[in-house]
Protein backbone atom coordinates (compact mmCIF):
# COMPACT_ATOMS: atom_id res chain seq x y z
CA UNK A 1 0.00 0.00 0.00
CA UNK A 2 0.99 3.44 -0.91
CA UNK A 3 2.32 5.47 2.30
CA UNK A 4 0.87 8.38 0.85
CA UNK A 5 -2.33 9.21 3.27
CA UNK A 6 -4.47 10.91 0.51
CA UNK A 7 -4.07 7.70 -1.31
CA UNK A 8 -7.88 6.17 -0.50
CA UNK A 9 -9.52 9.56 -0.71
CA UNK A 10 -8.24 9.76 -4.10
CA UNK A 11 -10.27 7.00 -5.00
CA UNK A 12 -7.14 5.02 -6.49
CA UNK A 13 -6.84 1.17 -5.81
CA UNK A 14 -3.78 -0.48 -4.87
CA UNK A 15 -3.27 -2.80 -7.48
CA UNK A 16 -2.10 -5.47 -4.61
CA UNK A 17 -5.46 -5.46 -2.98
CA UNK A 18 -8.07 -7.26 -3.96
CA UNK A 19 -11.29 -6.10 -5.60
CA UNK A 20 -13.48 -9.15 -4.56
CA UNK A 21 -13.34 -10.56 -0.78
CA UNK A 22 -11.30 -13.77 -0.66
CA UNK A 23 -13.82 -16.34 1.18
CA UNK A 24 -14.68 -18.97 -1.03
CA UNK A 25 -17.66 -17.76 -3.56
CA UNK A 26 -17.89 -14.08 -2.32
CA UNK A 27 -18.54 -11.39 -4.86
CA UNK A 28 -18.79 -8.56 -2.35
CA UNK A 29 -15.93 -5.87 -2.26
CA UNK A 30 -13.25 -6.10 -0.50
CA UNK A 31 -13.44 -3.94 3.04
CA UNK A 32 -10.96 -5.10 5.41
CA UNK A 33 -7.48 -6.76 6.03
CA UNK A 34 -7.20 -9.34 8.56
CA UNK A 35 -3.36 -9.41 9.77
CA UNK A 36 -3.76 -13.13 10.97
CA UNK A 37 -4.66 -15.22 7.82
CA UNK A 38 -3.47 -13.00 6.01
CA UNK A 39 -6.59 -12.05 3.63
CA UNK A 40 -9.15 -9.39 2.46
CA UNK A 41 -12.59 -9.80 2.95
CA UNK A 42 -16.09 -8.02 2.83
CA UNK A 43 -17.46 -6.46 5.95
CA UNK A 44 -19.30 -9.31 6.80
CA UNK A 45 -17.01 -12.41 6.20
CA UNK A 46 -14.28 -10.39 8.24
CA UNK A 47 -16.63 -11.10 11.50
CA UNK A 48 -15.43 -12.59 14.33
CA UNK A 49 -18.43 -12.37 17.04
CA UNK A 50 -20.33 -13.41 17.42
CA UNK A 51 -19.55 -16.22 14.51
CA UNK A 52 -16.33 -16.13 13.24
CA UNK A 53 -16.54 -16.28 9.40
CA UNK A 54 -13.04 -16.90 8.80
CA UNK A 55 -10.34 -19.20 9.65
CA UNK A 56 -7.49 -17.09 11.19
CA UNK A 57 -8.26 -18.40 14.91
CA UNK A 58 -7.60 -22.29 15.40
CA UNK A 59 -8.83 -24.02 12.44
CA UNK A 60 -11.92 -23.71 9.85
CA UNK A 61 -14.45 -20.93 10.57
CA UNK A 62 -17.04 -23.90 9.89
CA UNK A 63 -15.63 -25.78 13.07
CA UNK A 64 -16.24 -23.32 15.39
Amino acid sequence: MSDDPSWSWLGVRDPDVPEWCQQFGCRQPVETWCSLCRSYFCHEHDELYPRRRHDCLRGPAEAA
